[in-house]
């Protein structure tokens, strides 16, 4: 099984979230917490799960992080 960092996924639910058109704030509200605690989850500074939480319970899949996952692949790959 292969183990996702912080970065990975945060960049995923961020994708998955500009997708939709939903700001940081709309969930910061939704969850309680400043929009601020959602940003530095998005850049892989925190790993909370109750955020996480929020993004499965909105429609996140784990295919939207394989699909990050091969993206940030193949942005590193062209860096070698």
């Amino acid at each position: 099984m292969k183990k996702y960092d912080l970065g990975i996924l945060g960049a995923a639910c961020r994708r998955y979230r500009q997708e939709r058109g939903i700001s940081q704030r709309e969930i910061a509200i939704d969850l309680g917490m400043y929009d601020s605690t959602i940003s530095r989850f998005e850049q892989g500074a925190s790993d909370s799960a109750y955020i996480l939480l929020w993004y499965f319970r909105n429609g996140f899949t784990l295919a939207d992080l394989m699909r990050e996952e091969a993206l940030y692949g193949e942005s590193t790959e062209a860096h070698s």
